[in-house]
């Protein structure tokens, strides 16, 4: 009896010294594969969003070079100059027709052109496109300053305080919109600020989502945080579903808490007013 229980402890024995080397070995294979999935994940999907960041800088630069072309036109110089000085109604009321006919050009051909505003040194507005002149005050803005300093200038993309179409088509408050601003150069000096509302919902990666299964989704997300685009699964119910313009949360690692998405992503100079964020469909 007690040489079986000898023999069954040496077999036990024998058979932990075994198991532990492939359990070590199984361990470190497993902890191999999961890196290189992880690696490889994490380059399909940073080769992704730097893509998509690319396009969307593109396209903001292609939008600010059509609004230097707009606000260097010789009849929105010369025009911009006659509301500033003239004291004659009949001037006055010439170069605001003629400013609405080429605008009417402007606006037609540029789908992503929503509407512009003509503003004096000060932000008073000369002229404008739209329905109503637009309750920002955008003499305050970083991208009127720019303008005012000769530069191309670009603002966050932010909510709305005025109504405009959302991503629906219907009319709405607070829907993300983006300014773009430059100079209207005189012969001395600066004459005014042209300054462009753009729809952002044209941006190119709207109609871009990835559908391959390394990610679940593409966010556009501005500087504070706040999403721009609306997340595809949403999208079973636009009618109900709001956007979500909310802080970005995720999970830290190390604290196993929520912290905002921004504490942990550094920002580069090459698209300071926008980012792209792509999430994993699962866990590796």
């Amino acid at each position: 009896m007690s040489f079986s229980n000898y023999s069954a402890k040496i077999t036990t024995l024998f058979l932990v010294i075994g198991l532990l080397p492939l359990l070590g070995v199984s361990y470190f294979l497993y902890s191999e594969e999961i890196g290189i999935l992880q690696n490889s994940l994490e380059f399909t999907l940073t080769t992704h969003s730097e893509n998509t960041s690319s396009l969307i800088s593109k396209w903001i630069t292609e939008r600010g070079n059509t609004i230097i072309g707009i606000a260097s036109n010789k009849i929105h110089v010369s025009k911009t100059n006659v509301l500033l000085n003239s004291d004659s109604s009949d001037e006055v009321y010439r170069a605001n027709f003629e400013l609405q006919t080429q605008s009417s050009i402007y606006l037609n051909n540029n789908p992503w052109l929503i509407e512009y505003v003509v503003s004096d040194s000060n932000g008073k507005i000369l002229f404008f496109t739209g329905s109503t002149t637009p309750k920002e005050n955008l003499s305050t803005q970083d991208h009127f300053i720019s303008a005012l300093q000769g530069k191309l200038g670009i603002s966050d993309i932010s909510k709305s305080p005025d109504v405009i179409k959302n991503e629906y088509g219907f009319y709405d408050l607070f829907v993300p919109t983006m300014w773009i601003s430059y100079p209207i150069m005189g012969e001395v000096g600066i004459h005014g600020v042209l300054s462009a509302r753009v729809n952002v919902f044209s941006i190119p990666h709207w109609d871009g989502m990835i559908s391959d299964y390394h990610s679940l989704d593409v966010y556009l997300v501005n500087s504070n945080g706040y999403f721009i685009s609306k997340p595809k699964f949403f999208d079973f119910d636009d009618g109900t579903i709001k956007r979500p313009e909310l802080n970005g949360f995720i999970t830290d690692p190390e604290s196993n808490k929520f912290t905002q998405i921004f504490n942990l992503i550094i920002m580069t100079n090459k698209l300071n007013y926008l980012m792209i964020m792509l999430t994993m469909l699962e866990k590796v």
